[in-house]
């Protein structure tokens, strides 16, 4: 509810003691009477106050935030200097992988020529087996001529 509206609240009271005065016209009195909401006051001063706590426990995050903030900037520069043996080993570690990585890409790509090399050789000998099978019969075929015809010379 806004600050500037006011709650109004409504009743009807009716008595049952005899010592009343006579009912006006209608045979009941009705009066309108203001009621102050205590309540209302009290609760919002409770919320001021959660109010001002959350505010209280923002800015000590903030703060809090500000200052491990600052404790790591200040640290970073000590840390890397206090072992410049350690940037040196860092840089010879780098180095080194680079070195292993050109050697691990030489290294695959002869691999690779050889297994290439291996299949071309392979075949290559399927090849000279198949012609060996050939001439070898070739040669056979020539001694059973040769003997067959051997002796017909001599007659």
């Amino acid at each position: 509810m806004a600050e500037g509206e006011e709650e109004v609240n409504y009743a009807s009271v009716v008595f049952k003691a005899g010592n009343n005065p006579p009912p006006a016209e209608g045979g009941h009195c009705v009066r309108w009477v203001k009621v102050q909401n205590e309540t209302k006051n009290k609760d919002s001063a409770g919320h001021r106050r959660f109010q001002h706590l959350a505010c209280c426990l923002g800015i000590l995050c903030v703060i809090l935030l500000g200052g491990i903030i600052g404790v790591c900037v200040y640290l970073a520069p000590l840390i890397l200097e206090s072992d410049p043996n350690q940037l040196k080993e860092v840089s010879t570690l780098r180095a080194n992988n680079t070195k292993l990585s050109l050697e691990n890409a030489n290294t695959k790509r002869d691999n690779k020529n050889l297994k290439d090399q291996l299949g071309n050789l392979t075949q290559a000998y399927n090849v000279s087996e198949s012609n060996n099978k050939d001439l070898s019969a070739g040669v056979q075929e020539l001694k059973t001529r040769n003997r067959s015809w051997r002796p017909r010379r001599r007659t």
